[in-house]
């Protein structure tokens, strides 16, 4: 099943990245620049709406990758 990010960070986690994570650390400048959306589009074919298990945010996946 295809799942974009439904709010999978909740506002107390949120809280406690912006705590932790500086604002110009350049993790947080490329999200801010790059619409990563575009992911999205690629990957919608490789997904079964049939499939009952839910599936990784395929964005989380690729930010993943880029940071390997």
């Amino acid at each position: 099943m295809f799942n974009k990010n439904n709010q999978q960070i909740d506002i107390m986690t949120n809280m406690i990245y912006e705590k932790l994570v500086p604002k110009d650390h350049l993790l947080v400048k490329i999200d801010s620049i790059i619409d990563f959306s575009f992911v999205y589009d690629i990957v919608k074919e490789k997904y079964s709406e049939n499939r009952g298990i839910k599936a990784y945010d395929a964005v989380i996946l690729f930010k993943l990758c880029l940071l390997e």
